[in-house]
C-alpha cells in the first residue's frame, strides 16, 4: 500500500510538470475553442506550424498578470510570413520567433497587431479539448483596443 501511494504521488508530480489544464476566456479562437472550453496543454519549448499554443503575452502594458494567450501557430522561424498578416512583403519569420493568429480573425489580438511572439514565451501546445465550463472568470471577455486577447485561465 505504501509503495502504491509513493508511485501514485510521483506519477501525479510528473504529470503536473508535463501537462496543465487551461480554460479559454474570450472569442478569439472561435469556432475551434469557445469561451469556457477547457484544454489539456502539454508543456514544451518547441512548436510546429498549425498547432494551437498557449503563450505569455509579450506586452506588459495590457492588464493582467501574467496574460496567457491561446493562438494558432501560423508560421515558425524561417517560414515565409503569410499574406493575411503582411500582404505586401516576402519576409520570413525571424529566428526564435513565432507568428500567431486567432481562429476568429475579425476579433483576435494577435501577430497582425503586435508582431512576432518570442519562442521563450511558449508555455505549451494544446493536445486535447476536455469540455466546456459554463461559468469562467470574472471578466467574461477581456478586450484591448476592441480586439479579443483570447486569454486563458490556469486550472
Amino acid at each position: 500500500m505504501r509503495t502504491f501511494v509513493l508511485v501514485s504521488t510521483l506519477l501525479l508530480l510528473v504529470l503536473r510538470r508535463t501537462f496543465i489544464v487551461v480554460t479559454v476566456e474570450g472569442d478569439s479562437m472561435r469556432p475551434t475553442y469557445p469561451p469556457g472550453q477547457r484544454l489539456l496543454v502539454r508543456r514544451c519549448r518547441t512548436v510546429t506550424r498549425g498547432r494551437v499554443a498557449v503563450i505569455a503575452m509579450p506586452d506588459p502594458q495590457v492588464p493582467g498578470d501574467p496574460a496567457w494567450l491561446v493562438k494558432r501557430v501560423a508560421a515558425v522561424s524561417g517560414d515565409p510570413v503569410p499574406p493575411q498578416v503582411y500582404p505586401t512583403t516576402d519576409a520570413t519569420v525571424p529566428p526564435r520567433q513565432l507568428l500567431l493568429l486567432g481562429d476568429n480573425t475579425r476579433l483576435s489580438f494577435d501577430s497582425r497587431r503586435i508582431g512576432y511572439f518570442p519562442v521563450t514565451a511558449l508555455l505549451g501546445v494544446v493536445v486535447y479539448p476536455l469540455g466546456t465550463v459554463t461559468r469562467y472568470g470574472s471578466g467574461v471577455k477581456q478586450h484591448t483596443h476592441g480586439f479579443d486577447l483570447g486569454r486563458v485561465s490556469m486550472a
